[in-house]
């Protein structure tokens, strides 16, 4: 009797065994898709001008321009060109792997005429056509995405130093740890500087 009480023990202890290994492993759960950027330059045209569009997204499988223009494809940074006729509401729309969405949308206006031409003192040119952070205020540890866009053959820096720069048009991630003003400095060859600060705050 004793033993049949042991070979039943060791019985219920290997089924046991058993249903500890076919347990299900659980998953990570996707991380959510993001829309870092999605802005246009110049947001006011005249009619028959193009205006820049530059989008990036994050963990997206598809993203989507309503009106459609081109076809997109899920990156960090492009941009692109439209020549609205009126005023138009661009929405993008990233779709994650888990199906969730994220959208964003800005409007571009267009002047119904230009104002009659006059002589007009000439000015120099911009050297930093674009500088913007998408989102401007962020919880403490996420991340911001800077992106600029500056004239051709221009030498640029950024302060505070925590990222370097490079080529005409980019865009980089930040984590700041408290409310910070960046200031992108574009110098020319023949020593004009231009600065432009944008604000990412921390709350």
């Amino acid at each position: 009797m004793r033993l049949s009480w042991i070979l039943l023990l060791v019985a219920l202890a290997g089924c046991g065994r058993e249903r500890k290994a076919e347990a299900p492993r659980k998953t990570a759960p996707a991380a959510p898709v993001r829309i870092t950027h999605f802005y246009a330059s110049p947001p006011v045209l005249e009619r028959g001008q193009r205006a820049t569009v530059c989008y990036g997204v994050e963990n997206a499988r598809q993203v989507r321009l309503d009106p459609p223009v081109e076809a997109l494809r899920p990156l960090y940074h492009r941009c692109f060109e439209v020549a609205p006729q009126r005023d138009t509401t661009y929405t993008l729309e990233a779709v994650g792997a888990d199906g969730t969405t994220a959208r964003a949308s800005f409007e571009i206006r267009v002047a119904a005429g230009s104002a009659p031409a006059r002589e007009v003192a000439p000015v120099a040119s911009s050297l930093i056509a674009e500088f913007v952070a998408t989102p401007a205020e962020v919880s403490p540890g996420e991340r911001a995405t800077v992106c600029y866009q500056v004239a051709e053959g221009v030498a640029i820096r950024l302060e505070p130093d925590v990222a370097r720069p490079a080529g005409p048009r980019a865009c980089f991630s930040i984590a700041p740890r408290q409310t910070t003003a960046f200031t992108l400095i574009a110098t020319e060859p023949d020593g004009r500087v231009e600065r432009r600060s944008v604000v990412v705050r921390v709350r």
